[in-house]
């Protein structure tokens, strides 16, 4: 009795975010898009000068972010490295695979793997990243719109918005 009334709690709760977020979302605009991926920035990207990258072990983050550079930068797939960070339990060519369908990319797009092998970690999540994480990177190619420049960008932009953020949470 118990487990069926909090099956049907727990699929009614589905279905109303589900129509929450048809309802809230509508087609994107390429501000809208500029936005998410600079927040996708924020928490995912890369802060050390000079480097443009973007890790995460979900394909629609780095799909999403191969857009935003595309969309709003300019970048081509020529512009992206990606190299799979994964564990000695990952099949890496099941995990090249994926990463290549999932994002689009060709072979060449990526670079050897980084295998973790760190002693002593935690056995409990093995498995639980079966294709690793994703590690895109933006090469300039000899174009310095899509170097430091890109970056200082990128970086600035992120100021302004959370700096506005930050005096608006005042007010």
């Amino acid at each position: 009795m118990y487990t069926s009334r909090f099956r049907l709690d727990k699929q009614i709760s589905i279905e109303k975010a589900l129509a929450y977020a048809t309802q809230t979302v509508n087609e994107l605009s390429l501000r809208d898009v500029f936005m998410i991926g600079l927040a996708i920035y924020i928490g995912e990207g890369s802060k050390v000068p000079g480097i443009i990258r973007v890790s995460n072990s979900d394909p629609r983050i780095i799909k999403f972010s191969i857009i935003w550079f595309k969309k709003c930068f300019g970048l081509s797939n020529e512009n992206f490295h990606v190299r799979i960070h994964a564990y000695p339990d990952t099949d890496q060519i099941l995990s090249l695979n994926f990463w290549q369908t999932e994002l689009g990319l060709t072979e060449s797009s990526f670079l050897a793997f980084s295998i973790d092998k760190r002693m002593g970690k935690n056995t409990a999540k093995a498995g639980s990243l079966p294709h690793g994480t994703a590690h895109l990177t933006v090469v300039s190619n000899g174009q310095k719109e899509f170097g430091i420049l890109l970056h200082r960008k990128i970086l600035a932009t992120m100021d302004r918005i959370l700096n506005s953020g930050i005096s608006l949470m005042v007010e």
